[in-house]
């Protein structure tokens, strides 16, 4: 099965976050992270007395503070990073079959064989063919013409992905 897209800016950082999100790693210090922010606030407004309001107002708008600002900063500086002329910026092809996956792009071609893809997971926008944690194949649903054949899609990599896991050849 072969699809075509544009693989835009948007793509390219929904894709960052993705797999950022998806290494437990970088997960857990975003978590720590975000979780000190109501406890400075708790142990600031504890020397400061602060009512149970001011502890609210300020936990929850330094925190939403924080993360807009953290996703701007992140946005800007991996789509800079990613978007010169050997990125992944511009027409995209992907053909999924019996022997592998293959992705090709401006800049290069990008082939792996079911046994060396670890996962394959979707969201709401997006089927994500994972060939280690950091990387992946980075499908956007809005490349198919109908929500039926993303499914087909999704559902013929799980299934390549299974029989390799089933033979135990990976």
């Amino acid at each position: 099965m072969k699809v075509s897209y544009d693989f835009t800016r948007d793509d390219l950082w929904k894709y960052g976050k993705h797999v950022t999100l998806t290494i437990p790693k970088f997960r857990r210090k975003i978590i720590v992270n975000v979780l000190m922010i109501p406890i400075l606030v708790c142990a600031f407004g504890y020397t400061r007395n602060f009512s149970v309001g001011a502890y609210i107002s300020y936990g929850v708008g330094l925190t939403a503070a924080y993360l807009y600002v953290l996703n701007a900063v992140l946005k800007g500086k991996f789509v800079k990073a990613n978007s010169g002329k050997d990125g992944p910026l511009g027409k995209h092809t992907v053909d999924i079959g019996i022997n592998g996956i293959t992705e090709n792009y401006p800049s290069r071609e990008i082939s792996h064989s079911w046994k060396e893809i670890q996962k394959v997971l979707q969201d709401k926008k997006y089927i994500y063919v994972h060939w280690s944690d950091n990387a992946a194949h980075s499908v956007p649903k809005r490349a198919f013409q109908k929500s039926e054949d993303a499914e087909f899609f999704y559902n013929t990599a799980i299934k390549h992905l299974k029989s390799v896991e089933k033979t135990g050849v990976k």
